[in-house]
């Protein structure tokens, strides 16, 4: 029974400390427009929750902002393919990848949401680039390549006279809003593209 209060009260501390880092950060971000550092939780969760508590963090959901809602709440994010022809003039452009049925489309448009957080947690590991991370940051790098190579390619490859193409991933809020001077509505952003050949 002791052993699990102490779990309660080191898991509660860890949301306590992660919360003031986000809401502290954001505060000072959008109001100041400058980072403050706040002494013992940014050494806690820079030194500490990112480097030895990652696994945790994401198995419980504290390594968001919405904790265990993350996944569902997060911007809506999509993929589009557009499809050139020989002389670079776009000739087909895609956002449903081939579904036919409404049901598979609505389990491939989460594909997306995932790809973005693998993204955003590769570039948490590149910040620590070390010897034994650099396997693994290009492993990740490369499994990203493949995903939008192959996404596209599967429309391409249906497309009459298609020569080269590019996959983007786009959402409708910018990946780092306080970074953006202006937020307009129904604006979509590139969060990413890729381009390829056949």
């Amino acid at each position: 029974m002791k052993r699990l209060i102490l779990f309660f009260i080191c898991h509660f501390f860890i949301v306590l400390t992660l919360s003031i880092y986000l809401t502290a950060g954001a505060f000072f971000k959008t109001k100041y427009q400058k980072d403050v550092e706040i002494p013992v939780v940014d050494f806690l969760v820079k030194n500490v929750y990112d480097r030895y508590g990652s696994g945790y963090l994401w198995l419980s959901g504290l390594n968001t902002g919405y904790g265990f809602y993350g996944i569902n709440v997060s911007t809506q994010k999509f993929f589009v393919v557009e499809i050139y022809d020989k002389n670079k003039i776009l000739i087909h452009k895609d956002n449903r990848f081939n579904f036919n049925t409404r049901t598979g489309y609505m389990r491939f448009d989460g594909y997306a949401y995932h790809i973005a957080n693998f993204m955003a947690e590769s570039d948490k590991l590149k910040l620590n680039n070390t010897v034994s991370r650099k396997m693994l940051i290009n492993a990740r790098s490369q499994y990203t390549n493949k995903v939008f190579q192959y996404l596209g390619r599967g429309v391409a490859l249906k497309v009459n006279n298609a020569d080269s193409y590019v996959v983007k991933l786009c959402t409708i809020i910018p990946h780092d809003i306080w970074a953006s001077q202006k937020i307009e509505k129904n604006q979509v952003y590139v969060e990413k593209e890729m381009g390829f050949s056949l």
